[in-house]
């Protein structure tokens, strides 16, 4: 069963409510703001259960029910991509939301291979929709130009900078290059060739759900609880060598 663990009208936990009320046989839960109160009462009652892609407060990766890619590692395979094509002013645009820890080491995978290679980081925390990057181009087009790279750390906006910057009369790649992040759907409906991090989101809920499924079965695993993304290669990419 999956399930946003908020409270219900009475104030009550979901959680709580589902299983005290022998509703589920196991839950997967999505969410950034899992109560600690929530993650004891499951601890204390040996509910089957697997967090995906958000730690509950206070844990770490070394939690034996928790799924998630690496963001990390792809935050540094997109950077170093950049860098083996001759790039050196390379700037990456992350989420401003503290919520969203992935950015948090999509960064850090950033400052890892700008800092084996010996280049000066750049980052420009933002909100990652397609309006306000928009506007972020507008309001930064001549220090954006000052870069010839960008590591967009979504998808989304990454395309929203690319049509901006044509405006403006720069051209991806001839002039920017950019890698987005997420592989996502939309960029072969809008036929622009963006280079991009695939994430195996769909490969690490697969995991977690048969996680769950064995332990729900009394059955030992050897599941991976760490998946890793890879980069995708299309042409918003130019060799600077």
């Amino acid at each position: 069963y999956y399930i946003q663990p908020t409270n219900n009208i009475s104030g009550l936990s979901n959680i709580i409510k589902m299983v005290s009320g022998k509703v589920v046989d196991g839950l997967v839960i999505f969410s950034k703001n899992i109560k600690e109160s929530d993650y004891n009462f499951l601890v204390e009652r040996n509910f089957p259960h697997v967090y995906v892609y958000f730690n509950p407060p206070n844990c770490d990766n070394s939690l034996n029910n928790f799924f998630w890619d690496d963001n990390q590692y792809g935050g540094y395979l997109a950077t170093k991509h950049l860098i083996e094509n001759g790039h050196k002013k390379i700037l990456t645009i992350r989420s401003d939301d503290p919520l969203q820890k992935m950015y948090d080491d999509r960064t850090q995978g950033y400052l890892t291979a700008m800092n084996e290679y010996e280049l000066e980081p750049n980052i420009i925390k933002a909100k990652m929709d397609f309006a306000s990057q928009k506007a972020l181009v507008e309001e930064n087009i001549d220090f954006l130009k000052s870069f010839t790279a960008i590591f967009s750390q979504q998808d989304l906006p990454a395309l929203s900078i690319v049509q901006q910057l044509s405006k403006f009369g720069v051209d991806v790649p001839k002039d920017i290059s950019i890698v987005g992040y997420n592989n996502i759907e939309l960029i072969q409906y809008l036929d622009i060739p963006l280079n991009t991090i695939s994430d195996p989101r769909e490969k690490v809920i697969l995991n977690a759900v048969e996680s769950l499924i064995a332990k729900i079965q009394g059955k030992e695993e050897m599941i991976p609880r760490k998946l890793y993304p890879c980069l995708v290669k299309r042409h918003s990419v130019s060799n600077i060598l």
